[in-house]
């Protein structure tokens, strides 16, 4: 017996499944008989061969059994199944005389069906297309089948359901790219690698399409309401022996020489459609301006001699403007002075351009010499600092776009341009460097890929208002002005780390940030420092608050800074948090652990936050952590939870509703009029402004607080 793996896959030469034709003609069942049940008892030794006849006529299965007896049903076949047309009756091999399916364990065996040549000819008559198929919740599988006169036999799973099936031809293009690349940052990726000086390094990834020869590629599908069908290598430079890797719905594929790949996804949506879409990987070397001795971005293209107009990005910025100067001039330009000089290889890896010795036949030679990143520039091993080249020194544009040239001989030689027009890389391009967690001493760093999956919840990416803070392109459209609706993003990233930082250095903040400082707040301009970029998203998006009546989506940055609620005439301009007057950001604790500055959630480790709050800034000891998850500082969320409980039941109660009964935004509804409607109103509304805060009184406990006390004393007025 065996496990079958979930997702099954279909390697070259195995079936793939297409789009149904959709045709609501009525076509002939095979047979006359509504349904035949036979059972077949196995060998005490295990092995069974079976060859069907009467009504099985064609039918057969050989293997080995760990069971008494097998239980064969044959019915009339759905003609259509998501993908295929039978042209067979469908047969149900079970176990037990339910003939339940559904279970995990399996059995191998050969299954031959008989099939209709007749109907097989209506459907086309291509012989590629024809093959066993078997229905693995509600889904097809496909199987690897020999044809024989008119029997088709497979090495198969049992329990499964079968039948003779042609895949139709007709394959349809999403409007939307649903491939997705993989990546595995600096501390995830493992070490595999040997580089020249002997010293082990992590085979990393960096979710490119542009890469070097060698490097590794991993392709996954990013919605998931496709189920996979199948991955293919369609297209190869003529001197690769590549070969693709498949695990679950991902695969994967190292370029062995330089050139095009093509990789087509045969993927079925919850519908039963069938959709294809290629993805093109250029493997390629680094490119080398001879006459400026410079990389070819900064001596040639990016350097703003080329005033195109006609080159632009989604955000209204000249694609060809002189990125040159500023690159040169930021963290990563000046990259290379920090580690200049260094005998030890790991720092060169992240602090140069191409660095990725390539030895995955562990002969201690570089496998691809040839595409001149900075290890292949390195003279002497034992002083990596000294390299033939200098235009691979800091993390220039290659460094995170890929690479960009091929080369006819060496890199003094012929050599031309060749990066796709569209190479915004995602988070991958960073991460292979900065999440470092604590194997590089002095660079600590930690990552989650929660805020880079924001684009998945649901709608979030085919929502006009949505886009704004769940995709990458939405938020950037919004920092540079630019218009930007679902329709014009291909392919939906989440909140990047490019995202938040500007790579290139052009704006001018500190950390790179897009925003810092001087923002609005509930219609005031407030001084955030690096909190304003958090506030970009974290606040509500109403235009003038209170905004009573309705539910705020967010009000983490209204309570924070202590305005937006509804105040009842009373001055609270006073109860600004007491972390805002401390000068304390969003960033201090949502990103500070005591080893460094992180990137990983807040949710991912309270315990390290608290230990970082406790050892900097509390004398009181934050040690409990609520059960929805939240840090209580001196009892303060309790309370808070309590109070909101009060003020929960003192609304329903008013409107004459059930206590629990969700607190809603507007009570006209409800036949509530006049004052009362008013009073319910401006409660709901504060309420949900604290909930939706979210932060169980951590931002601005006594904000809230006397927010609910308004509330509630405006509540039993109205009685």
């Amino acid at each position: 017996m065996k496990l079958l793996h979930k997702g099954l896959l279909t390697a070259a030469g195995l079936l793939i499944l297409t789009a149904c034709s959709g045709s609501d003609d009525l076509k002939p069942s095979i047979t006359e008989e509504d349904e035949n049940v036979i059972s077949v008892s196995v060998p005490d030794n295990g092995t069974l061969s079976y060859t069907g006849s009467g009504a099985f006529e064609g039918f057969s299965l050989n293997g080995s059994f760990d069971a008494d007896t097998i239980y064969i049903k044959k019915t009339e076949a759905d003609y259509a199944v998501k993908g295929y047309n039978a042209v067979s009756d469908r047969y149900v091999v079970s176990f037990n005389s339910n003939f339940d399916t559904q279970t995990n364990t399996f059995a191998d065996a050969e299954v031959s069906i008989p099939y209709s040549e007749e109907m097989f000819q209506n459907e086309g008559g291509s012989y590629s297309r024809l093959g066993i198929a078997g229905i693995l919740n509600g889904s097809p599988v496909p199987y690897h089948s020999e044809r024989n006169g008119n029997t088709l036999t497979a090495e198969a799973d049992i329990p499964m359901e079968f039948f003779a099936g042609y895949r139709m031809e007709r394959v349809s293009i999403p409007e939307k790219s649903i491939i997705s690349l993989g990546y595995e940052g600096y501390a995830s990726a493992g070490e595999s690698l040997y580089d020249g000086a002997g010293n082990i390094t992590p085979d990393r990834y960096r979710g490119i399409s542009s890469v070097q020869a060698g490097e590794k590629v991993v392709l996954n599908i990013m919605d998931s309401s496709y189920t996979l069908q199948d991955w293919e290598l369609v297209s190869y430079p003529e001197n690769s022996y590549t070969e693709m890797v498949l695990s679950g719905d991902s695969c994967s594929f190292i370029p062995t020489s330089q050139g095009l790949y093509t990789i087509r996804l045969t993927a079925v949506d919850a519908a039963g459609d069938v959709y294809s879409e290629d993805k093109r990987i250029h493997a390629l070397s680094y490119s080398y301006a001879k006459h400026s001795g410079d990389s070819f971005c900064y001596g040639q293209c990016h350097d703003g001699t080329l005033n195109v107009d006609d080159f632009g990005d989604d955000f209204g910025r000249q694609t060809l403007r002189n990125l040159a100067d500023t690159v040169e001039a930021s963290a990563h330009g000046q990259a290379y002075a920090a580690v200049a000089g260094s005998d030890d290889p790991e720092c060169y890896r992240c602090h140069t351009t191409g660095f990725f010795f390539v030895d995955r036949n562990a002969d201690a030679l570089d496998d691809h010499p040839n595409t001149y990143g900075h290890d292949d520039l390195i003279a002497d091993w034992s002083e990596p600092d000294n390299t033939t080249h200098t235009h691979t020194r800091g993390v220039t544009c290659e460094a995170c776009h890929g690479p960009a040239f091929t080369y006819e001989t060496d890199i003094e030689g012929s050599a031309e341009l060749t990066h796709e027009p569209e190479v915004s890389p995602g988070s991958g391009a960073c991460l292979v460097c900065h999440d470092t967690g604590n194997e590089v001493q002095g660079h600590f760093f930690e990552y989650s890929d929660s805020h880079d999956k924001a684009h998945l919840a649901e709608g979030s990416a085919q929502n006009d208002s949505c886009i704004e803070c769940h995709t990458s392109q939405g938020f950037k459209a919004g920092i540079y002005g630019t218009d930007i609706a679902p329709s014009d993003i291909e392919q939906p990233k989440g909140v990047s780390c490019d995202t938040c930082h500007d790579p290139h250095g052009e704006s001018d903040n500190p950390h790179q940030l897009l925003a810092y400082g001087s923002t609005s707040v509930a219609g005031e301009t407030v001084d955030a420092g690096a909190s304003a970029l958090c506030y970009e998203c974290h606040r509500a998006t109403e235009e003038t608050l209170p905004a009573v009546g309705n539910i705020v989506h967010n009000s983490q940055a209204e309570m924070y800074e202590g305005t937006g609620g509804y105040e009842y005439g009373d001055d609270l301009g006073n109860l600004r948090s007491f972390h805002k007057k401390s000068g304390t950001t969003c960033t201090d604790c949502h990103m500070k652990r005591l080893e460094g500055t992180t990137h990983a959630s807040f949710s991912d480790d309270y315990e390290g936050r608290a230990d970082y709050c406790n050892d900097v800034c509390h004398s009181i000891i934050v040690d409990e952590i609520t059960a929805d998850g939240y840090i209580d500082y001196a009892g303060q969320t309790d309370m808070l939870n309590s109070k909101m409980a009060e003020l929960k039941v003192a609304i329903n109660t008013e409107a004459g509703l059930s206590t629990d009964t969700a607190v809603k935004g507007d009570y006209a509804a409800e036949g509530v009029e006049g004052g009362t409607l008013l009073s319910l109103n401006r409660a709901a509304y504060n309420y949900n402004f604290i909930k939706n805060d979210r932060s169980g009184g951590n931002h601005n406990f006594d904000y809230a607080v006397k927010l609910i006390e308004l509330s509630l004393a405006d509540l039993k007025g109205a009685e």
